[in-house]
Parts: structure tokens; C-alpha cells; sequence
């Protein structure tokens, strides 16, 4: 199925009370979109294309060099979903059979779920098929509303819903994949007539039922992926879930971690097998660790490599450096930007910026 990536990121975030647009606030060492831009790369479109509005260049520059490049488009005036999309039509490849729109602020879906719902919607024959979830508090988050029979009828944002239907738990992810046909024949007809006066593309689905569509759904069984981040306390969770994936998934490839839920490695750190962690380390950047190492306890290293068999001593803190092979540095060390520490030296001072250290 040819099909094309909508990204929407125009938002400002107003909940997270920032300067700094939503979607470049760091998680794990990298700005939040990355992560979608990283998912949407993994499914292989004909073209992925990201909304913008707010800071638009400053979102523009930080992704300058990411690979493969994204088709930026701009929504001059955040006036909701469906606008977004909407001003993401005109750059669609001609065989753009469908769309599948995700968004900037849900950094931890599974590529796994986007390819079951890219299959159901396939599979199915459908016009629109939507990413649903389960939640114990649904508060906030826009209500799927059914029939007797269990057929999707429509659905209807918190601040629109009745109490009734503020008591139903299923909800609206926002994730959902529709055929281009359908996309550009019924977005004209969804008005901002809501409690937030803006353009819902979810509108789209009471659309669908009211004009004899195919309809589908795929409920997702980790609901927690798949809901956005909206506050801090939003990303300090994601953050905290990310960095025990990321500790998880070293500890498999042969890396001791002594004690993950003190130690932080960023989503572009590598390390070598047989490579100890004690508690309290943080690996950030890109930083490139090499086999058989050991990183004492409370140590800080950004964007440094260092080689085999190195020995960080405790407390000690390295920045933009190189440590050759079985080095020594430490405890209480700070090396700054442009530090060398050669092969098999030990270093137990702080030089002056830029001077070899034996």
C-alpha cells in the first residue's frame, strides 16, 4: 500500500509553560520529535511530512541534518487537527494511496502497532481506521462512543462529552490512517463548531459512519505508548520509561548495569560488551564507550569516546574528551572539551583545556 506520514508538531505545548516548543523538549538526549520522525523512517512511506507552527525555524534547525530528511510544511494559524492535515494535502505524492497521521509529542509507540493498524486498514478495505486504547482515568482525552451493537458511531472530545459518555473508558489515541479519497472528500465538510472552536479530525469518523464508509479500529494492548505528552510531569514519566528500556535493552547486548534505576544512558550513547556501570553513571550525547570498561560510581560523561578497558574512577566527570585504550582517570576528575587521555596513562587532575594528559 503506497502511503505517506503526516507528523503533526505545530502546537506550542501551552501546558508544558515553556519558551521552547513542545516537541524540541529533550527525552533520553534527543528532542521529542525525534522519536516519531524515527518511527515513521522504520515503516518505510513514499514521503514524510511534518506540520509546523509554532517556532517553526528553530524546529527546522535542529532537525537540519537529520536522515532521511522530512517534507516540512507549515499551518500559519494553529487552527486544529483537521487544518493540519489539510495544509499537509497539497504536498502528498500523487500515489499516496493513504495517510497515516502521528504526532510530534508520542515518542513511545511501537513500530509493531502502526504496522498492524497500516494492515487492518489494508486488509479491511477500509476509509478510515483509528488506534484505540483503554483507559482506567480517561480525563482529558476524547471518548469513542458506539452503538448497541459495538459499531463506532462517533467521537466526542472531553470537553464536548455528557456525563454518560465521560464514563466510557475507551479513547481516542488521535493515531489513524486514512484513504487519500476519503481524506480530501470530507475534510470540507468538518466545522469548528466545538467547545474549543477549532477543527477536529476526528470529526472525520461520524463523516465516515453518516456516509457509508468502511470504518475500522485497532485497539492497542500498552496504552501508555500511545498517548502524548502534554505536561512535564508527562515527559519526566516517558523519561523514566525510556531510560529503563535503554538500560534493559544494554544489559541484554552484554553490558553490567549495577543498578539501572540511578543510571542514565541516552538514546545516542553505544557501549561495549563486558563494560560495567556502577550506580549513578550518566552517558550522555553521543558518547562512545568501548568493551570492558568500568565507569565508577556517579560519574558524567558528554559526548566523549573512550576506548577499551578504560577505568573512570568514581565522581569523576568528562566532557567531549578521548580516553585511549586502558586509561585511567580519577576519582574526582574533570576533563573538559578537548582533553586526550592516551593509551594506557592515568590522569588524576583537571588540565587546562585542550592539553594532553599522561
Amino acid at each position: 500500500m503506497g502511503f505517506s506520514v503526516v507528523i503533526l508538531a505545530a502546537g506550542k505545548g501551552t501546558r508544558m509553560k515553556s519558551r521552547t516548543v513542545k516537541v524540541l523538549h529533550p527525552l533520553a538526549g534527543r528532542p521529542m520529535l525525534a522519536y516519531g520522525l524515527d518511527i515513521a523512517s522504520r515503516l518505510h512511506p513514499n514521503r514524510t511530512l511534518v506540520v509546523l507552527g509554532y517556532q517553526a525555524a528553530e524546529v527546522r534547525e535542529a532537525f537540519s541534518g537529520y536522515v532521511p530528511a522530512p517534507h516540512w510544511v507549515i499551518q500559519a494559524e494553529q487552527k486544529g487537527t483537521a487544518d493540519a492535515v489539510k495544509s499537509a494535502l497539497p504536498f502528498l505524492p500523487n500515489d499516496t494511496r493513504a495517510v497515516l497521521v502521528l504526532y510530534g509529542d508520542v515518542p513511545l509507540l511501537k513500530t509493531r502497532v502502526l504496522l498492524d493498524l497500516l494492515a487492518r486498514h489494508r486488509e479491511r478495505d477500509a476509509q478510515l481506521t483509528l488506534l484505540t486504547a483503554e483507559l482506567d482515568d480517561p480525563a482529558g482525552y476524547g471518548r469513542i462512543v458506539r452503538d448497541d451493537a459495538g459499531r463506532l458511531l462517533r467521537i466526542v472530545e472531553h470537553a464536548d462529552a455528557g456525563e454518560e459518555e465521560r464514563k466510557i473508558r475507551e479513547i481516542n489515541t488521535g493515531i489513524l490512517c486514512l484513504e487519500t479519497g476519503f481524506l480530501r472528500e470530507t475534510l470540507g465538510r468538518v466545522t469548528p463548531e466545538n467547545a474549543q472552536g477549532e477543527y477536529y479530525l476526528t470529526d472525520l469518523v461520524a463523516c465516515a459512519v453518516s456516509g457509508g464508509f468502511r470504518l475500522e479500529w485497532e485497539k492497542t494492548d500498552e496504552p501508555f505508548r500511545a498517548l502524548g505528552i502534554n505536561t512535564r510531569a508527562d515527559l519526566a514519566q516517558a523519561q523514566k520509561f525510556l531510560r529503563e528500556e535503554i538500560c534493559a535493552r544494554w544489559m541484554l547486548e552484554g553490558v553490567s548495569i549495577e543498578d539501572p534505576g540511578t543510571t542514565q544512558i541516552d538514546a545516542g550513547v553505544t557501549l561495549g560488551r563486558d563494560t560495567r556501570l556502577e550506580a549513578g553513571c550518566q552517558l550522555r550525547g553521543k558518547t562512545e564507550v568501548g568493551p570492558e570498561c568500568v565507569l565508577g560510581a556517579g560519574s558524567i560523561v558528554t559526548d566523549s569516546r573512550i576506548g577499551r578497558g578504560v577505568r573512570v574512577l568514581p565522581c569523576s566527570v568528562i566532557e567531549q574528551s578521548e580516553l585511549e585504550d586502558h586509561a585511567c582517570v580519577g576519582p574526582l576528575a574533570h576533563l573538559p572539551p578537548g582533553t586526550l587521555v592516551k593509551r594506557g596513562s592515568c590522569h588524576t587532575h583537571s588540565p587546562a583545556k585542550g592539553t594532553p594528559a599522561s
